[in-house]
Order: structure tokens, then C-alpha cells, then sequence
């Protein structure tokens, strides 16, 4: 099986502020190189050639020469670089610093997605990779989330420490074809009612690990996930976070989300939901299936989300209805609350509401609110 870098440029082999090309004859060079090595290179940029020569830091060229030797991997070029440029035009690109060798795709650009999902429809796409590494200096919450295990973070370039942790990441053992992953099993479990597991943990990793492992689309993962949800009588934990960075998982469109909606509305089992990094504005939907479940909810986290006026006035009423102990998490789901939100809150002290210090205005007319009680307050901003 294939051993892959998916390769980053900016940042990496290139410092971002560099710009030695500028003290060079850039038309000389892309002539000399044309009449020596190719004539493929008077269609290429001026200035991309020479920043290649002139810009790429020569330790980090050394370091990435030095993995490709020791692991036999290849480039999958994930850099902005790779727009507009054929893979015959980065070849001759990285042929400047003796890499060309080693690159052998690109990933394709997919609109309104991020870096990470391009690599992970990329994976999905060749299941004849069996180990990675990403190398980026950007989209590091992305990565982190989703391929924690495979991420190698470029806090300037490429340098010595990061070179020994891409190095300890290819030489480990591609997957054995017997071998299951976890959250493959999970969904596995959950599928089967017989099976009386608990909790169900799909955040983007396990998101991307099962959808790999299946070779899933958004739209089967969504399929078999409700599925799951809605005939398992045993399950009372569920997180289901960053659908949307696998789809747009919004109220404003019809499909996906509803689906889950209508899968935990007939579900009779699930008490603690996690639903947070999953860009929702518009919860009414929601908030009319957790009024009409039959088995109420006692934790609800809607972190990191965008929630909007409307939604959590929405929420104050599905709260204000609520006579057991609950909690509920808001961190980061919004850039601040209204009065009257907080003063719901207030009257129902059997609710715990969890939010961050920039989500409650503290001051009115110059002088300090008093914070309920149930409304607790950590470090961080609403957005």
C-alpha cells in the first residue's frame, strides 16, 4: 500500500516572508532553465520559478528529501499551488530542488469545503493509501480534529522537530485489512439493537474514519447514522459533531439535518446529545423534536455553532418547559445573549447553562448585572 505526504508549500518549504526572488534576474533564470532542462518551463510563472530557486529554505527541502528517501512516500499536493497548474507544472517546479520525483498527484479543489475535506474525499477516492501524513501551517483546527493522529503542524517551516514527526508517522504499519477501527465498530454496534452499548461517540474523526472505511458519501453516512439512532433502545449518549465540516449541515437546508431530527424524535432512548461544530443558525426543527420526544434530555451542548436571535429565543421557550435537572452548553454558539434569555435562565434554577464570559454583557448603564447563579461563566469569546 501507497505511503503518502499530502504537502502544504507556504509555510513549509517556503517561509512567508520570504522574498529573496525579488534580488534576482527572474526572466534569466527562466530562460537558463529552459534552455538546460525543459522548455515546459517559459509556460510557468516567472516568479513561482523563482521562488522555488531562491525562496524554498534550503533545511526544509533537505528534511523533505531526506523523508521521501527514508519511507518511500509521495506528494499528493494539497497547496494552494496546485490551482491553475497542472501536475506536469508542479513536476517541473519541484524538479528545481530535485523533489519532482516524489510528486505524484494533487488533491482537487471542491467548492465550499476546506483542505481537509479535499484530502479526505481524496482518501475515500484511493483506498490504496495505507499511511499518511499532512503537512500544512494552516487549517490547523481542521487537521487537528479530523486527522489528529496524521497532522504534522508547520509552525513556520518544515523544520528538524517536525521532520521527525512526519519520519515517526510514515514508518509506522499501514492498517491490517482484517483490522476494524473503532468507530467502524461503533456505528457497528449501535446498528445492532441486540448490542446494548451506551454511548456513541461520531465527532469528525470517527465521522472520517468510518466514512473512509465504507467509502461512505455525506449523504450514506447521514443514511446510516439516523438509521442507527432511531431502532436502538439502548443508546443514552450521542455526539454527532462536525457534520458540517463533512456537508452543509444547516436547518436552512431541507435534508440532512432533518433527517437526524426525525431519527432521535423516534429514538426512545437518548438523554445526553452533543450536536456542537455544526454551523447551525435555525434550530426550530430541532427544538420541536426534543418538545415532542418521549424521553427528555438532560444534556444539551450546542457549542461552537452560530445560533441566531430568533433560535435562542426558541431555546429560552424549550427551556422554560423543562422541570428536571439540565444542563446546557452554549459555549461559542453565539456572540452574545439578550436580557430576556438571561433572565429565563435566572427563573429556572434547575437549569445549568455553561457559556463563555463575552457570550453575558456584564454592564448596564455603567454598572454590573448580577450573574445567576446556573449561568456559569468560563474564559473564551462567543465567536
Amino acid at each position: 500500500m501507497k505511503k503518502v505526504i499530502f504537502l502544504d508549500i507556504d509555510g513549509v518549504l517556503q517561509p512567508l516572508s520570504s522574498q529573496k526572488r525579488f534580488d534576482h534576474d527572474m526572466d534569466e533564470l527562466q530562460e537558463q532553465l529552459s534552455v538546460e532542462s525543459d522548455e515546459g518551463y517559459q509556460k510557468l510563472n516567472k516568479y513561482d520559478i523563482a521562488a522555488v530557486r531562491y525562496d524554498w529554505e534550503p533545511n526544509a527541502v533537505k528534511n523533505m528529501k531526506s523523508l521521501c528517501e527514508k519511507t518511500q512516500a509521495e506528494f499528493v499536493i494539497s497547496s494552494a499551488w496546485r490551482e491553475s497548474k497542472t501536475l506536469d507544472m508542479l513536476r517541473l517546479l519541484f524538479r528545481i530542488q530535485g523533489l519532482d520525483a516524489y510528486v505524484a498527484d494533487k488533491t482537487e479543489e471542491l467548492s465550499g469545503y476546506m483542505r481537509d475535506m479535499e484530502i479526505e474525499e481524496f482518501l475515500i477516492s484511493h483506498p490504496d493509501i495505507g499511511v499518511f501524513t499532512i503537512i500544512d501551517d494552516a487549517y490547523r483546527d481542521y487537521f487537528e480534529r479530523r486527522f489528529p493522529q496524521q497532522f504534522v503542524y508547520c509552525d513556520r517551516i518544515f523544520d528538524d522537530e517536525c521532520y521527525q514527526k512526519a519520519l515517526s508517522i510514515l514508518q509506522q504499519d499501514p492498517p491490517s485489512e482484517k483490522t476494524v477501527p473503532d468507530a467502524v465498530l461503533m456505528l457497528k454496534d449501535i446498528n445492532d439493537n441486540s448490542s446494548s452499548v451506551t454511548k456513541a461517540d461520531f465527532s469528525l474523526e470517527n465521522i472520517s474514519v468510518v466514512r473512509r472505511y465504507h467509502r461512505y458519501s455525506t449523504k450514506d453516512f447521514i443514511s446510516r447514522i439516523s438509521e442507527a439512532v432511531e431502532n436502538n433502545s439502548y443508546i443514552s449518549h450521542l455526539t454527532l459533531s462536525g457534520l458540517a465540516y463533512n456537508m452543509n449541515f444547516s436547518e436552512k437546508e431541507q435534508g440532512a439535518a432533518d433527517r437526524v431530527w426525525e431519527a432521535l424524535r423516534r429514538n426512545s432512548s437518548v438523554r445526553h446529545l452533543d450536536i456542537s461544530y455544526n454551523s447551525l443558525e435555525d434550530i426550530s426543527v430541532l427544538i420541536r423534536t426534543l418538545k415532542e420526544r418521549d424521553c427528555p434530555l438532560e444534556t444539551l451542548s450546542l457549542r461552537n455553532n452560530s445560533l441566531t436571535d430568533e433560535s435562542l429565543d426558541m431555546l429560552a421557550d424549550y427551556i422554560s418547559g423543562i422541570s428536571h435537572p439540565f444542563t446546557l452548553m452554549l459555549q461559542r454558539c453565539c456572540r452574545s445573549f439578550k436580557e430576556a434569555f438571561v433572565q429565563t435562565i435566572a427563573e429556572n434554577s434547575h437549569i445549568t447553562v455553561l457559556a463563555c464570559y463575552n457570550q453575558y454583557e456584564s454592564f448596564s448603564f455603567g454598572r454590573r448585572k448580577p450573574v445567576p447563579e446556573n449561568l456559569k461563566l468560563e474564559s473564551g469569546y462567543g465567536w
